[in-house]
């Protein structure tokens, strides 16, 4: 680390451009991972976030229940030894959205100015955190601005993974909005997963956490949604991730080869017919329930294992039916912490 370098960390500001540090206040950043049980993806994410071209201020490690000896192995790799590395534990698995409500929560009480999130297996390039916050110095004058940035993210075989829907709503009779920031290498988006997404502070204060009660997947999908009712969230082009999944293609149930998985996706079904129920028109929602319906046909004739994935489905649709997050709240001026 050089001088300078130096003497910003210790100030408690990402070293920066000059000309990007007077057109705009950065503040600190927090990496955020979520681990479980993959504790070698967990370190290879680690080195990546150390190696960025913009480093990180601090980095939060949330271990949720991993039973794989995730804390002993970082430790043995010299990880937990670092000064900016907080390593921090749930007992007993909460899910993702326990987990990242969890991790939000800590940062912000640390006084982050962002929050960088992504799961363990989320591998972002060298550049990935310089691109997301030149791409916001350049184009914004606050944080107020936006609700999220987003990384753009590929499988190890390059193809894209989790990728966002471009926002085609319109105001009025005025067009949409999607290319508006075209030029500069983004697309504005409706919605986005925690995977190597920059999230300002102005937004947790205005929008609280990620409810934890969607427990198994769609936490990331509510939340951003809710922003982009009122704040624009865009994918940045020049920023980029590798997601390690340990499956390539669409998650579905039908495709599932460990029996031991099944029980997530009644998760999966519930989660996914409330975000259509709240966020989505009557024929979206139908479709999803005639079509897991469908599915739930299909896998009864896969014999015992077909009868297990039926079952979770029809008890994941009628739960999703009556299915109301508890949402924490915005939070007040009384809970600010200062930056």
């Amino acid at each position: 680390m050089n001088a300078n370098s130096r003497k910003q960390s210790e100030s408690g500001t990402s070293p920066i451009a000059p000309e990007v540090a007077e057109q705009v206040p950065i503040g600190r950043v927090f990496a955020c991972v979520l681990t479980y049980n993959r504790k070698e993806t967990a370190l290879i994410c680690l080195r990546a976030l150390l190696e960025q071209t913009w480093p990180v201020d601090e980095i939060l490690v949330l271990d949720n229940g991993s039973t794989d000896g995730t804390k002993e192995f970082l430790a043995q790799a010299g990880f937990l030894a670092r000064a900016n590395l907080t390593f921090l534990r749930i007992d007993n698995n909460q899910g993702p959205a326990g987990g990242f409500a969890a991790l939000f929560e800590y940062a912000f009480s640390r006084g982050c100015a962002w929050v960088w999130a992504m799961d363990d297996d989320v591998i972002p390039e060298p550049s990935a955190l310089d691109e997301l916050m030149r791409s916001y110095s350049s184009n914004f004058s606050s944080p107020e601005k936006i609700g999220f940035l987003v990384s753009r993210v590929f499988t190890p075989d390059g193809q894209p993974n989790n990728v966002p829907d471009v926002d085609n709503r319109q105001e009025g009779f005025a067009p949409p909005r999607w290319a508006e920031f075209l030029s500069k290498g983004m697309v504005r988006v409706r919605f986005s997963t925690f995977n190597s997404i920059l999230i300002p502070r102005s937004t947790i204060e205005r929008w609280g956490f990620p409810s934890a009660d969607f427990f198994y997947g769609g936490e990331d999908i509510d939340y951003t949604l809710r922003i982009t009712r009122e704040a624009p969230g865009y994918l940045v082009g020049r920023s980029c991730a590798t997601h390690l999944r340990a499956v390539s293609g669409n998650f579905h149930i039908l495709a599932e080869t460990e029996p031991s998985r099944i029980p997530f996706y009644f998760y999966f079904y519930r989660n996914q017919l409330y975000l259509r129920r709240v966020y989505q028109g009557r024929y979206d929602l139908v479709r999803f329930i005639v079509v897991g319906l469908h599915d739930a046909l299909r896998a009864v004739r896969r014999g015992k294992i077909g009868r297990k994935m039926a079952a979770t489905m029809l008890r994941g649709l009628i739960a999703g039916l009556f299915f109301y997050p508890v949402r924490a709240a915005p939070l007040e001026t009384a809970r600010k912490v200062p930056v």
